[in-house]
């Protein structure tokens, strides 16, 4: 009897724990006077030839994964934009959470439309609490100057 309450007891703990790690509440997408969190995340996309040759047209994908998920669990959530004619992105994620890990992935998807075909690349995000990138005022966290320099394949 002993071990089946030890066990009912240890299942309990381990599913609230499962529960509170895959579930955003809302004091993780919130602000402590309860706005909705906004993240911006922009850069842009050069050849690596030199910052004078940005790239139009690069399939850039924002998505979100559990920090502490396994490596090979998908997404949470994805985004999409392409690179303007100045090798600019932006992205406008409502409520963000600390508790995931945020990439951006560059693509190029047009083959020799925009220059040649260029290889892939990837910058991780990690948001921190606390951040001077985080403005209180506005319920915003900015992460600015994300540049991919894409070396041709």
């Amino acid at each position: 009897m002993k071990n089946r309450i030890l066990y009912t007891f240890f299942l309990f703990v381990t599913t609230v724990f499962a529960v509170r790690c895959a579930v955003d509440l809302p004091e993780d997408i919130l602000d402590s006077d309860g706005h909705e969190n906004l993240l911006l995340v922009g850069g842009s996309v050069y050849s690596k030839e030199g910052p004078d040759k940005p790239i139009m047209g690069i399939k850039i994908v924002l998505s979100s994964y559990l920090k502490y998920a396994p490596v090979n669990e998908g997404p949470i959530e994805s985004m999409t934009v392409y690179s303007t004619s100045d090798g600019m992105f932006r992205f406008q994620w409502p409520n963000f959470s600390y508790k995931y890990i945020y990439r951006l992935e560059a693509e190029d998807v047009d083959g020799q439309e925009n220059g040649g075909e260029y290889k892939s690349d990837r910058i991780e995000i990690n948001l921190l609490k606390g951040s001077p990138s985080y403005d209180k005022s506005t319920s915003t966290y900015k992460v600015e100057g994300n540049f991919f320099y894409l070396e041709k394949k």
